[in-house]
């Protein structure tokens, strides 16, 4: 599946000391932008058009302050994030919630089997009567 390309750039892996003015020096030759910032090593960068995005994204060097970074447009992870799994993964995830209503249940069932009254058995009296009888 192609997603199509948004005006906004995420970019991962910066170097710490990379800053908004940063990204904004280094792509601004492709195309006029409104925003850049970064946060923890990642950073966004928002063009006024998709075409600028899609220059910057194509022509881009991939170094940045000595760093070799990476570049995608923003709503591939915006979707990765939402919560569109693969099957594999929703199987998964199905497994582990019916394997924790499994043990849940489980120990409910024991926890009731502990409360519950030993059954009644004659053994004791029949024994009692017996050695009476043989005494």
């Amino acid at each position: 599946m192609t997603i199509p390309p948004t005006n906004i750039l995420y970019v991962s892996k910066l170097s710490p000391s990379t800053n908004g003015d940063d990204l904004k020096a280094s792509f601004a030759r492709y195309g006029h932008i409104t925003q850049a910032h970064t946060h923890h090593k990642r950073g966004w960068i928002t063009f006024t058009t998709i075409q600028n995005a899609t220059d910057a994204y194509a022509g881009h060097s991939r170094i940045l302050d000595g760093k070799v970074i990476q570049i995608q447009y923003h709503n591939t992870l915006a979707l990765r994030s939402a919560g569109t799994r693969s099957t594999s993964s929703t199987a998964t995830a199905q497994k582990r919630k019916d394997n924790r209503q499994a043990k849940k249940k489980a120990k409910k069932e024991a926890k009731k089997a502990a409360q519950a009254p030993a059954p009644q058995t004659f053994g004791g009296k029949v024994k009692e009567w017996l050695k009476d009888l043989w005494l």
